[in-house]
C-alpha cells in the first residue's frame, strides 16, 4: 500500500482529484475543497500529500501564505532532457 493506513480507494480517489487540479508546472486548490470532493479529513490529506512527495509522485506540497490554499508542484524531467537529440 502506498500509506500506510489509507484505503486504496480512497488513495486513489484522492490521486484523481489532485490530477484534476495540476498542471504540467504547479497544482492548488482550496483545502475545502480537496477535502470534500476527496472525502478526507485535513489531516488525512496532509498525509496523502506527504506520501505522494514521499513516494516520488510530487515534488512538493506547501499551504500558500495569506490564503492558505494548498499548492504543490509535480516532480519534472530535467529542463535539458527535451533538448537532446539522437547522436549519429
Amino acid at each position: 500500500m502506498l500509506c500506510s493506513g489509507q484505503a486504496p480507494a480512497a488513495l486513489q480517489l484522492t490521486t484523481l482529484v489532485i490530477a484534476a487540479h495540476t498542471t504540467a508546472a504547479s497544482g492548488g486548490a482550496e483545502e475545502d475543497g480537496l477535502t470534500h470532493l476527496s472525502a478526507l479529513s485535513v489531516r488525512q490529506l496532509e498525509d496523502v500529500l506527504d506520501c505522494l512527495v514521499r513516494g516520488s509522485f510530487m515534488g512538493v506540497w506547501y499551504r500558500e501564505p495569506g490564503t492558505g490554499e494548498l499548492r504543490w508542484r509535480p516532480l519534472t524531467a530535467p529542463a535539458d532532457a527535451y533538448l537532446r537529440r539522437p547522436s549519429g
